[in-house]
């Protein structure tokens, strides 16, 4: 007996040399690549690493730094809130989500966010260096200060020392991103102006109707602490008649875990059907599971005023994030009209982000349409993918099919792509 639990602990030894704190292969090749400012490449390779060795805490965090650096910062708070799940007292991962605000330009989110992990380490030294570059930044010199000469009583580091000398002979010391443990931040400032062009053409099968054709763009731009703009206009073509779309977008990100938009849209010029829109989205983070998964809980209301109809939408769902590459979606979609008797339909989808660059998706949903008085039962699926080409250029393209019950199907083709810049 004493002979096998030498035996079983020998294993347990190996295991724990070998593979719970053996660095993963993948990240030093990444780390090697990233030095090269390949970020695509040392992407690949840190989810690479994460999937050898999913508690490899040093490959969530590069990969959360290089999708910063390629400026995609939606995918790097998804990122940042799957490993915040995986290691939840992690105070470096608290830096991180501050210097995400701060890339993107959020001096207040990042400052939020660094006074919620100051208040549970107080004493957290990278945390307060960040918060003191912050104040400086802000003009707050005397918190700067204040804070430079509380770090320097309990180390006195001598870059640090000079740093403060010079703050307190000029008061104008610029913000330095650099940090002491972090890589460096991204490689180009951020290209603030985003531009979305859509085209879609329906065809129409078992009916003698003509193809449909909508042609639409989007202009949006991020205005200060969290809040984003965006105008757009869409063209229509239906049964020889045009419709031209105005709308209007207004964004806000509260945190991480929170964000929410109001839209509105209306019709100036009609030949088909004149409409006015009015709505509004949320997303919420809800928690996590046991292993890392995190929830996410979505909404969208809104109200369409036909001439003869009024219709009202309401769309609850979950979104679930298994991993950082895989989500799923499962939305209801609650409808009812003075004309018509309420639905009760529902929708589901699949995300993979295949490569760094390139994501494909695909669902279906059974979802009435409502023509004046009458509600049609349509039972619909769509796959798409979505091809990041560079760092200022998207380009997307889908496929959907829609059989409307006892009437005709569609088929709907679609393309677009999106400029940064």
């Amino acid at each position: 007996m004493a002979r096998t639990g030498l035996i079983h602990c020998s294993l347990l030894l190996v295991f724990m040399t070998t593979g719970a704190w053996a660095e993963p292969p993948s990240y030093a090749n990444g780390m090697q690549v990233l030095q090269n400012r390949s970020y695509p490449e040392a992407e690949q390779l840190f989810r690479q690493a994460i999937a050898e060795q999913p508690g490899h805490f040093m490959s969530w965090h590069r990969l959360i730094s290089t999708l910063a650096y390629q400026q995609q910062y939606m995918q790097a708070q998804k990122t940042l809130s799957l490993a915040q799940a995986r290691f939840p007292d992690n105070v470096d991962l608290g830096v991180l989500e501050a210097r995400l605000w701060l890339w993107q330009g959020e001096i207040k989110q990042a400052e939020q966010s660094l006074k919620q992990l100051l208040a549970t380490s107080p004493e957290y030294r990278d945390a307060q260096h960040l918060m003191a570059q912050l104040f400086q930044q802000q003009g707050r010199d005397e918190d700067a200060i204040r804070l430079y000469q509380q770090m320097l009583t309990r180390d006195d580091d001598p870059a640090m020392r000079q740093t403060l000398d010079s703050l307190m002979s000029t008061r104008t010391l610029p913000l330095d991103k650099q940090s002491t443990t972090t890589a460096e931040p991204p490689a180009s400032p951020p290209r603030p102006w985003r531009a979305d062009i859509n085209f879609e053409t329906t065809r129409f099968r078992d009916a003698p109707i003509e193809s449909w054709r909508n042609y639409s763009v989007s202009l949006s731009r991020p205005l200060s602490e969290g809040w984003s703009l965006a105008f757009s206009g869409r063209e229509e073509h239906r049964f020889d008649r045009r419709d031209r779309v105005a709308g209007l977008s207004l964004y806000r990100s509260v945190s991480p875990t929170l964000s929410w938009a109001v839209h509105g849209s209306w019709t100036p010029d009609a030949d088909f059907l004149a409409t006015r829109k009015l709505g509004g989205d949320m997303r919420y983070r809800l928690g996590h599971d046991r292993l890392g998964g995190a929830w996410w809980v979505t909404g969208n209301l809104y109200t369409e005023w036909f001439r003869d109809n009024t219709v009202h939408t309401v769309k609850p769902g979950l979104v679930y994030y298994p991993t950082p590459t895989v989500w799923f979606s499962m939305v209801a979609i609650l409808g009812n009209s003075h004309r018509t008797s309420p639905t009760r339909d529902g929708l589901i989808r699949a995300d993979w982000q295949v490569t760094s660059r390139l994501q494909l998706y695909a669902g279906a949903s059974n979802a009435h349409e409502m023509d004046s008085d009458v509600t049609i039962d349509t039972r619909s699926w769509f796959y798409g993918m979505i091809y990041r080409y560079s760092d200022t250029l998207t380009l997307r393209a889908g496929y959907g099919r829609d059989v409307l019950k006892n009437l005709y199907t569609r088929e709907i083709l679609s393309a677009g792509l999106t400029i940064w810049y």
